[in-house]
């Protein structure tokens, strides 16, 4: 005999898992011999009538429902994925930074301690503070669907009395009515392959200055940048600017300012890994733009198309966590310079890094 992972949650008999304009629709179609498919077909046949994420919930709650007919996961495939990126399934699958992340919470969540953690996605961070000794977690989730789900995951783990599930961005949050009182250590994963644009500055900022107690704890609480020349990342060896003989480089003009590298890609790499900048998530200046420039010097002979980069991450008490890993969630960031140079070992390549407030750049250092 089969048993789901899920067990099966009935839908409401009253049909409001749905959306008022089709509800009456699909509790007729429910009623019919294949309803489950009926319905699914019904949801995916009013995305362009609905909000995604209305029909996106009512998908969840039909997939709940008939938890083994993948008929129904398959048809409604597009409306989930549409509201939860399939990154979320990387950084499940990433053992090394969940068993970082488990490592700093360990060593520095205390007993007793208020515990704030922003993106909550599974509950997995906030269900490791409970369970080191946080007296209350409270984790903010901006994705009613991933709420939802860490809400689930959270109560058949047994954490329900001691984790509070907050669906909101955390600008929203106001202490002493959805925080009975300022947390003493936060814990944050809304990091990127680049670090920032995931809007983590204003977001810590924003934690500092209204959710945490002064001086409380950052979980991780310093992020380095990393990087090293190399050759085309994207393209490999043969230039994507020629197809078969026609130059076709003016289509540059149309790409993007950084690429992400799947895999670590050493073979590409022209230079020692280098730190070209600092990001100190407690510091006054995380919402001041900044510049960073440096040479990088080759080790080896090639063409340099631009640099890879990645984050190295520090968690109070020693843990450090490197995104430069094939198995990382992360992977790495190409950022093309928009000119290709050929290098011998020795030759030196100045570099430029601009720290926004929510964008990184890196690019060929400006001529005095």
């Amino acid at each position: 005999m089969h048993h789901p992972l899920v067990e099966p949650v009935p839908l409401d008999p009253e049909g409001t898992d749905f959306p008022p304009g089709i509800r009456d629709e699909a509790m007729r179609l429910l009623a019919a011999p294949d309803g489950y498919d009926a319905v699914a077909e019904l949801l995916k046949q009013s995305m362009c009538d609905y909000p995604l994420a209305d029909l996106a919930q009512a998908a969840i709650a039909l997939r709940a429902a008939a938890p083994t007919r993948r008929n129904v996961w398959a048809v409604t495939d597009d409306l989930v994925y549409s509201q939860v990126p399939d990154w979320h399934w990387k950084m499940l699958r990433d053992r090394m930074r969940t068993r970082a992340y488990h490592d700093a919470i360990r060593a520095n969540v205390m007993p007793g301690m208020q515990v704030l953690e922003i993106g909550a996605g599974t509950g997995v961070l906030a269900m490791m503070a409970a369970e080191a000794g946080a007296e209350h977690v409270w984790t903010v989730e901006v994705n009613p669907l991933l709420a939802r789900i860490a809400e689930q995951c959270i109560a058949r783990n047994g954490f329900t009395d001691r984790i509070t599930v907050l669906n909101m961005h955390s600008s929203q949050v106001i202490p002493g009515r959805d925080l009975p009182c300022r947390a003493e250590l936060l814990v944050h994963e809304i990091l990127c392959r680049s670090a920032l644009t995931e809007g983590l500055a204003p977001t810590l900022h924003h934690a500092q200055e209204e959710l945490l107690v002064p001086g409380a704890a950052l979980l991780p609480e310093f992020i380095g940048l990393e990087a090293v020349l190399c050759g085309d990342v994207i393209a490999g060896d043969a230039p994507w600017w020629q197809v078969e003989e026609f130059d076709l480089s003016p289509l540059a003009l149309l790409d993007a300012a950084a690429h992400q590298v799947p895999e670590a890609s050493p073979h590409h790499r022209l230079s020692l890994p280098v730190g070209v900048a600092e990001i100190d998530l407690r510091g006054e200046d995380l919402m001041t733009p900044r510049r960073f420039s440096g040479p990088l010097e080759a080790h080896r002979p090639g063409t340099v198309a631009g640099v890879e980069q990645w984050m190295k991450i520090c968690f109070p008490g020693g843990t450090v966590l490197s995104s430069d890993d094939r198995t990382s969630s992360w992977g790495t960031c190409y950022h093309p310079f928009g000119a290709i140079r050929e290098v011998e070992p020795g030759d030196r390549v100045d570099v430029e890094v601009s720290l926004g407030i929510d964008v990184i750049s890196i690019g060929l250092a400006a001529k005095a």
